[in-house]
């Protein structure tokens, strides 16, 4: 909650929840339903003034950088156009590109935390 808190108080749904396969179920602690959640797993929230983004991936990604779909300039949920990328509890420059498929963002040298990895998306 200290590294992710941001992507959770005071934010709105985007109007896409989420991308991936898998979809973990509700309920009290329903055994290993998070136990497939990968780097194609993820979870989406916005600021109130709709001008951030924030894109929760569920794993750490095995190749080199972080890929969402739902944040290419063609895609569906017409996201907008990406200004800045970060990643939550990173001080690390990321590089990043956003084409018609797909918003690619580098990923970090190391991992900022140990369970979900939260991409900060300034829009405009």
């Amino acid at each position: 909650m200290q590294v992710n808190g941001e992507v959770i108080y005071a934010t709105r749904p985007l109007t896409v929840f989420g991308e991936g396969a898998h979809q973990a179920k509700g309920g009290a602690f329903a055994g290993q339903s998070t136990g497939a959640l990968d780097a194609q797993e993820v979870r989406f929230t916005r600021n109130k003034r709709n001008d951030t983004v924030y894109a929760i991936i569920l794993g750490w990604p095995e190749g080199e950088s972080f890929v969402v779909k739902s944040l290419g300039a063609g895609s569906s949920a017409h996201p907008g156009k990406v200004e800045k990328v970060e990643l939550l509890d990173c001080n690390q420059k990321l590089l990043w590109t956003q084409s018609d498929e797909s918003l690619t963002v580098q990923k970090a040298a190391a991992k900022p935390c140990q369970f979900a990895y939260a991409l900060k998306v300034s829009m405009t």
